[in-house]
């Protein structure tokens, strides 16, 4: 399955990603620079399944959300963080290859599989 990527440079399937590339913001480094804040699942207005993480920038407290669209298989653990202040620590992701991914937080993990992936900006505050 081919992910389409949008609002950010595509991810090498294969890796362990802590960033996204921008095309708005530049880099944005997941895991020293953002704490994950929430999560959220949605469907479309087509019925289709969407799944997002929703970070904030710890440099200037923008908001920003990682979209997964059209969502299958989607498996969450919830775990406590050993430190609470680590609670919004997020370590990375693994892209497994055709639409599946695997990520790490403090306070959760998981794994789906997923046919898109967009980052979504909020305004700058």
């Amino acid at each position: 399955m081919v992910v389409e990527f949008s609002g950010m440079s595509p991810w090498e399937a294969g890796s362990e990603i802590i960033s996204c590339v921008s095309e708005e913001a530049g880099y944005i480094d997941l895991h020293n620079w953002s704490d994950l804040v929430d999560l959220e699942e949605f469907d479309s207005e087509d019925g289709e399944r969407n799944f997002a993480l929703v970070f904030r920038d710890l440099r200037e407290g923008r908001i920003f959300r990682l979209v997964f669209h059209g969502v299958a298989c989607l498996d969450l653990t919830e775990s406590q963080p050993s430190v609470p202040e680590d609670a919004g620590v997020f370590h990375a992701f693994d892209y497994l290859g055709d639409g599946k991914f695997e990520f790490e937080a403090e306070r959760v993990s998981g794994t789906l599989t997923a046919s898109a992936v967009s980052l979504l900006l909020e305004p700058k505050s």
